[in-house]
């Protein structure tokens, strides 16, 4: 930082130092469209005194803007389901300037958040990146514009967020709930059955692998309504136990 501001007595020439800064202000802005393009952002809402003091010795303000508001941790996706197609106005130029850029932007954040989210809900981010699969691939053989993905991928992107408000009977009011829900083909009865043996069998620190005991309590109570209905239902008890306890693992409402 020093040295930005002594490049003269380093040196170089004004025109030399023009040229250097147009470069870093290049690649920062290249930087910024990598990390909005997958997902890879952090989105940064308070700074430090001196951290907005380089800001301003360093940012040229003629090239500053606002890229995307965002408040209370937002992120694209958020925005994307609030706004619809009005947000990708606020994507940074290097990738509203070609619809081909914007579809992979959307579907890189769509990756990274049925990457992140699966864990909690298999069953619907499975199903999720199944669609976003056959959206790729209709793309692939011409039977999609650019255009035509971006408006189905904001459409996936709607439906994705406003799941939880829109997709489930009132009495399905949790995540884990909605989850298992989803698991079990919609099948309430069931699930508030299977939903009520979990929360009594889930002991606190349950999770704790030095005391197996706890666990192995609630494993056994999930096999048991298991078994009672695989007949019924024509399942694995094995393999549904096993997707039954990843779920109840990955909601800190157990």
């Amino acid at each position: 930082i020093d040295f930005a501001n002594d490049m003269i007595k380093a040196g170089y020439t004004k025109t030399e130092i023009a040229s250097i800064k147009e470069k870093v202000d290049l690649y920062n802005a290249l930087k910024d469209e990598i990390k909005l393009k997958s997902g890879d952002y952090i989105d940064l809402k308070f700074y430090e005194p001196a951290m907005r003091q380089l800001i301003d010795n360093y940012v040229r303000a003629q090239d500053s803007g606002v890229l995307l508001k965002i408040d209370n941790g937002m992120s694209l996706l958020d925005i994307v389901a609030e706004c619809g197609a009005d947000s990708l106005k606020g994507l940074p130029r290097g990738i509203k300037e070609k619809d081909k850029y914007i579809a992979e932007t959307l579907i890189g954040n769509m990756r990274r958040n049925i990457v992140e989210k699966r864990p909690e809900n298999p069953t619907y981010y499975d199903k999720l990146s199944k669609i976003l699969n056959q959206l790729l691939l209709e793309q692939k053989e011409a039977k999609l514009s650019y255009k035509e993905l971006i408006i189905k991928l904001i459409e996936q992107i709607k439906e994705m967020k406003n799941k939880q408000k829109n997709s489930y009977p009132k009495e399905i009011d949790t995540p884990a709930k909605q989850a298992l829900y989803d698991k079990f083909n919609k099948n309430k009865e069931y699930v508030l059955w299977l939903y009520k043996v979990i929360k009594e069998n889930a002991l606190h620190g349950f999770r704790d692998l030095k005391v197996p005991t706890k666990m192995k309590r609630l494993q056994k109570a999930v096999t048991n309504v298991m078994e009672q209905s695989s007949a019924k239902y024509n399942y694995d008890v094995k393999e549904v136990v096993s997707e039954v306890m990843n779920i109840v693992i990955n909601h800190r409402e157990f």
